[in-house]
């Protein structure tokens, strides 16, 4: 798929949604782009998501 970043991990939420109908979902994806630029699209059902929980698997 070539897309933007963010427009990936759309799709992927919504195809996980229809195919799996889960109760809650979150989808997270960490690129590393060239000169070290993250970028760290997130897409969740959750209104009250801690991105926070994020940052302390990462490390």
């Amino acid at each position: 798929m070539q897309a933007f970043h963010e427009e990936c991990v759309e799709k992927i939420f919504v195809d996980i949604t229809e195919f799996c109908q889960p109760d809650d979902l979150t989808v997270t994806a960490n690129y590393m782009r060239r000169g070290g630029i993250e970028l760290n699209p997130l897409r969740s059902s959750i209104k009250e998501f801690n991105r926070e929980i994020l940052r302390e698997i990462k490390q």
